[in-house]
C-alpha cells in the first residue's frame, strides 16, 4: 500500500493563508462564508456528526467543521474513551468522539476528494480541529482514497 500513498509536500504558510483558514473557522460558527458559498453544506448536527462545509476556492477545497456549538457537539467532546484503530499496519490510538466524527465526515465528503483540487484542506477550531488532524490521517490511509489520487496530488 505505501507505495501508492500519495507524497505529501505542504506549502509554507503565509499570514495571508492563516488568517484566511481562522475567519473560515469562525464563520463555520454561523454558517455564512465571506469567501464564496459552500459547494456542500451539512446541517445535521447530531453526536458524532458534526456540522461542516465544503468550500471551493482558487482551485482548492477546503472541509470547514464547526467546533463545539450545540449539546450534542459537546456529548461527542465529553465521549473521550480511548479507541485503537489499526491503520497502514500500526496501533493508532484515538479519542471516540473525535474519531466518529471524523468518520462521518470523511465518508459524507469522499465523493469531492476524489475530484482533481490543487489541494484539499481541513480547517477546524476546538473540536473541529481534532476532527481536522484526524481527517488528514484518514486521507492518507483509506484504500479507496489511496489508489484513486495522483502522486503529489495533495
Amino acid at each position: 500500500i505505501s507505495r501508492y500513498m500519495p507524497k505529501v509536500k505542504p506549502s509554507l504558510l503565509d499570514i495571508k493563508f492563516i488568517k484566511m483558514a481562522m475567519q473560515m473557522a469562525s464563520e463555520s460558527y454561523n454558517g455564512k462564508f465571506s469567501i464564496c458559498k459552500p459547494i456542500r453544506a451539512s446541517e445535521t448536527n447530531e453526536i458524532y456528526k458534526p456540522k461542516f462545509y465544503c468550500i471551493e476556492y482558487a482551485s482548492n477545497l477546503y472541509v470547514v467543521t464547526r467546533g463545539s456549538k450545540s449539546d450534542v457537539d459537546f456529548m461527542t467532546d465529553l465521549d473521550c474513551i480511548e479507541v485503537k484503530k489499526n491503520i497502514n499496519g500500526k496501533e493508532i490510538y484515538f479519542h471516540r468522539g473525535f474519531y466518529e466524527a471524523s468518520n462521518y465526515v470523511f465518508n459524507s465528503v469522499f465523493d469531492l476528494l476524489n475530484k482533481k483540487y490543487q489541494t484539499i484542506y481541513f480547517i477546524g477550531h476546538s473540536y473541529a480541529a481534532a476532527v481536522s488532524s484526524i481527517l488528514t490521517l484518514l486521507t492518507k490511509s483509506d484504500i479507496r482514497w489511496c489508489f484513486n489520487v495522483e502522486i503529489g496530488q495533495l
